[in-house]
């Protein structure tokens, strides 16, 4: 798990003290903030109609609660889902890239030239790669959604645990899978390296998941999962130099 971490905070590290890496990384940041503050604006939007209206609810003590208290809990659990979703999808073509730039030069090899075709193939094959593990991500907290649905304080535990786990998970693949896409690794094969090294992959996972709450610093969330994830699997293929 430490390993994991280290790997995170090194990855933080490389692609913020390195210019080309640095620029690879703030290239989405626009596009991203588009669909994020799209979120934002409905919240305040809807928050601002409906006041403080209060509803009755069967489950909640007192029978009734305030529909903006409701709308206010709704929004911090959905608008961290989405940017974690929008980061994973805008980012990953350029995560690719920052993740191989870090690979060729742990394992000594010259980078790729630099193709205007080649860049827009990496981006639309990232952008598909990243919608998949995205649908997948989401489907598996509706399914949690569905499951912990009943209102008892254990349920609401187990499904803050599941929503983490699924989380830390997600990011854990999402940052391996700017390796693996381009060696194009089965779906099996990916699964299997995440569970021979679950520990260290997920230490990773977990630190990537949390950058996402910090602001300017979630910027490279991905980028910095992305550099770590290569370092750790150049590690795990032992061909250090």
């Amino acid at each position: 798990m430490f390993a994991g971490i280290h790997d995170a905070l090194w990855g933080l590290k490389k692609v913020v003290g390195s210019p080309a890496l640095l620029r690879l990384a703030l290239a989405p940041v626009l596009i991203a903030a588009v669909p994020v503050g799209l979120v934002f604006f409905a919240y305040r939007a809807l928050r601002s109609a409906v006041g403080e209206t209060t509803l009755s609810i069967p489950f909640v003590t007192d029978g009734s609660a305030s529909l903006a208290s409701l709308l206010d809990d709704a929004f911090l659990f959905f608008a961290y889902i989405t940017l974690v979703v929008v980061l994973a999808v805008f980012t990953t073509p350029f995560c690719e890239m920052i993740s191989e730039r870090v690979e060729n030069e742990l394992s000594g090899r010259e980078p790729p030239k630099v193709s205007i075709a080649r860049l827009f193939i990496e981006i639309f094959r990232g952008i598909l790669h990243a919608l998949r593990r995205v649908l997948v991500y989401l489907f598996s907290l509706l399914v949690l959604c569905v499951v912990f649905i009943l209102p008892e304080p254990v349920d609401d535990a187990l499904y803050a645990v599941g929503t983490a786990y699924l989380t830390v998970r997600f990011t854990s693949y999402d940052a391996f899978d700017t390796v693996w896409a381009r060696k194009n690794w089965p779906y099996r094969r990916k699964v299997d390296y995440l569970r021979d090294h679950r520990a260290r992959a997920y230490g990773l996972g977990a630190v990537v998941a949390g950058l996402v709450l910090v602001p300017v610093l979630n910027i490279f969330a991905f980028p910095a999962g992305s550099a770590g994830a290569a370092r750790q699997f150049h590690e795990a293929q032992g061909d250090a130099p």
